[in-house]
């Protein structure tokens, strides 16, 4: 049996395949199983796998198309390693990845479930980059916010979908954050503090589609709100920011306000936090138009 199962869940990207895979052949720990789950794809992905020629990779491939989220559950169905981990059929890991968060699991106690990494994300704000800060019980901070990211990320105990079942497939976005709050309630979390994984949207991600991801947050919210509303006022608050500048960066401003709202209703005081946030997003835009503008080859410093 393979100490970890990689499950990587696909559709129609037999294009990008290719690196994803060759990313995880080439880690430094080699004691895994790759099982790639094909969603039912039409490009030619099957014929692409078996080019690899590798016993370790394991080829699943769905009747009809059913979506990521149950890609990723027919992967943990078939998985047989101590650890999972999940990549994106266009997104690639570092060579170190698999190796450096397995020490983390060695040096950690038994009740860690889940280990992250810092990542490279175009599309992200780089004003706000994406990184792990919390290690250890961080159920209440993960309803306050998603602060572990995508499911090319992690490592994960298989043990931890015992407690915490499979992903939600009637979730249309935000799958992720929902199971690392399920996870969360069972287990402690840590982090490796390197950029181990590289991430590229596609213009068919889900992560692009505005209206899938505001009603997965709202169902987030029901389902857990009983946790959020009995959280302490000052953690709601936290988390109603966290959604307002979240709608912000994803320029729906109806629902960036609705949020900010609710965070002035609890605290008026965040009214003025919230002002500074706007002026502070148009100055850092601000300055980016001016430089771009007067940008010229001399301001490059030689060397650099």
């Amino acid at each position: 049996m393979s100490k970890v199962s990689v499950i990587i869940p696909t559709y129609n990207r037999a294009h990008l395949l290719g690196r994803a895979i060759e990313s995880v052949l080439e880690q430094t720990f080699q004691d895994f199983e790759l099982i790639v789950v094909d969603d039912a794809s039409t490009d030619g992905t099957g014929q692409l796998i078996r080019t690899f020629g590798d016993k370790r990779i394991r080829y699943i491939q769905h009747d009809m198309n059913k979506g990521s989220n149950a890609s990723r559950n027919t992967g943990l169905r078939h998985a047989r390693g101590e650890y999972v981990a999940f990549l994106d059929s266009d997104d690639e890991w570092l060579p170190e990845k698999l190796e450096k968060q397995l020490k983390v699991f060695q040096r950690g106690s038994e009740k860690l479930g889940l280990v992250s990494t810092r990542y490279s994300d175009e599309y992200l704000d780089p004003d706000e980059p994406f990184m792990p800060h919390y290690r250890g019980n961080i159920f209440h901070k993960l309803l306050t916010e998603n602060i572990i990211g995508s499911t090319s990320t992690p490592l994960i105990k298989t043990t931890c979908f015992e407690k915490a079942g499979l992903f939600d497939e009637t979730m249309p976005a935000s799958q992720d954050w929902d199971m690392w709050i399920r996870i969360a309630q069972h287990f402690e979390f840590d982090f490796v503090p390197e950029i181990l994984a590289r991430f590229y949207f596609q213009p068919d991600s889900i992560s692009r589609n505005i209206e899938s991801i505001k009603r997965a947050h709202m169902l987030i919210y029901k389902k857990y709100s009983p946790f959020i509303e009995a959280l302490p006022k000052s953690i709601q608050i936290e988390h109603y920011f966290y959604e307002g500048r979240y709608f912000l960066w994803r320029r729906d401003i109806p629902e960036s306000c609705r949020y900010f709202i609710k965070t002035i209703r609890l605290n008026p005081l965040m009214l003025f936090k919230i002002i500074y946030y706007y002026a502070r997003k148009t100055m850092i835009k601000v300055l980016k138009f001016t430089r771009k503008v007067n940008f010229t080859p001399n301001d490059v410093t030689p060397g650099i």
